[in-house]
């Protein structure tokens, strides 16, 4: 319905943060009363956590639209995890989404590396990471989460997703240009939503 975009990172302490759960809905009412007066719309407001039940729950006592996640951190057994580890994860956290029934946007991780932050005294990191993940893992896991989303139409009703990161470079989650890929990862992903070519007369479809 054209409406605003609104993602609400660390959903599950929105009531600890405004103090109750009607000072958090509030809150989440003064946004949207003022989106709406300035005639941007009712925001789509999607509750950022990282369990499904959390999110559900503070969607519930809120009035988020939505759950997601800004990303799936795998783990904390402080091991090296192949990408289709990663992507496991991803779609393990899409059902059980889908299983509280509540609408969902699915998360799509390009990587997970946090390891260049222990470099720093004051940032205790630890956990598992994802190293290198080629650009072709990376679309074909997109291309995998798109389907999950046309296949879900009554728990994905935004019908969109959010990919980890654009330039997270110190939590190994990234799609921006760097001088060792160049473009590769936008390259990669742009196949995977280019409309391919359709007969004349036809409305151009994604090409998955």
């Amino acid at each position: 319905g054209n409406r605003p975009l609104f993602y609400y990172f660390a959903a599950e302490e929105a009531v600890p943060h405004f103090g109750s759960k009607e000072k958090a809905r509030d809150a989440v009412d003064r946004l949207r009363n003022a989106s709406r007066e300035s005639g941007t719309g009712d925001p789509y407001i999607v509750a950022l956590c990282f369990w499904p039940d959390k999110g559900a729950q503070a969607l519930r006592e809120v009035g988020f639209d939505a759950i997601g996640a800004y990303c799936n951190p795998p783990g904390v057994e402080g091991r090296e995890l192949a990408y289709s580890e990663l992507t496991g994860l991803n779609r393990w956290f899409w059902n059980a989404c889908k299983e509280t029934g509540v609408p969902v946007v699915p998360p799509v991780n390009a990587g997970w590396d946090p390891r260049p932050r222990r470099a720093l005294a004051h940032v205790n990191v630890k956990g598992n990471w994802c190293p290198n993940v080629a650009p072709d893992e990376l679309a074909t896991h997109l291309a995998g989460a798109l389907r999950w989303v046309e296949q879900s139409p009554e728990t994905c009703e935004a019908r969109t997703l959010l990919i980890y990161a654009w330039n997270e470079f110190d939590e190994g989650g990234w799609l921006c240009p760097t001088l060792a890929e160049g473009t590769a990862r936008l390259d990669a992903i742009a196949n995977v939503l280019r409309p391919a070519v359709a007969p004349e007369g036809q409305p151009e479809v994604p090409r998955r």
